[in-house]
């Protein structure tokens, strides 16, 4: 990363939750630290404002400028060890998502019109205007003969069919074998 872009992501890496929403024990050069050692494009805490949030939140943005919100713990002091927890949970899980979403892609491939996509949850197959049963029904015939633990539901319109994907270190293996299944 160029001097230009580390100058740039740390005026983007910022902390604005006070200590009556959260106990913040670190600072904007250990986020920037962290961005560092993870390869992210930034890192932000951002204070409880009644009028658009429910609750002080952490914003994790990696090099795609994906990012994934957190909820501040009430009673948890957000620290260094607090903060990498949170990293790490978000990439492995992400991870796991876009190994199981190219293979999912694999056994969905002989249909057309057919969106795939990992997600902070699982799995998301957009369903608009197509007609996905036989698909679907492919998916989920893979996910139960390797005894991957999912639930099912739809979005609020009714677009995307949710496959959510239990984040247990049981499940993840089940998804890490059927990766090497594949190869």
């Amino acid at each position: 990363m160029s001097k230009v872009e580390k100058v740039e992501r740390a005026k983007r890496s910022y902390i604005t939750a006070t200590k009556k929403d959260a106990d913040i024990r670190i600072t904007v050069e250990e986020l920037d630290a962290l961005c560092d050692m993870f390869d992210l494009a930034y890192i932000s805490l951002n204070e409880y404002d009644p009028t658009y949030m429910s609750h002080a939140e952490i914003n994790i943005t990696d090099g795609e400028y994906n990012t994934k919100t957190f909820k501040l713990p009430a009673k948890k002091p957000v620290d260094k060890a607090w903060v990498v927890g949170r990293i790490n949970a978000m990439q492995k899980g992400d991870k796991a998502y876009a190994d199981l979403r190219d293979i999912l892609r694999e056994v969905a491939s002989q249909f057309e019109g057919m969106n795939i996509y990992a997600t902070s949850y699982g799995i998301g197959i957009h369903t608009l205007f197509t007609d996905t049963d036989a698909e679907f029904k492919a998916i989920l015939d893979m996910l139960d003969a390797h005894d991957v633990d999912y639930r099912l539901e739809w979005s609020k319109a009714m677009w995307v069919k949710r496959i959510i994907v239990s984040k247990s270190a049981d499940n993840l293996a089940k998804i890490e074998m059927m990766k090497k299944e594949r190869i």
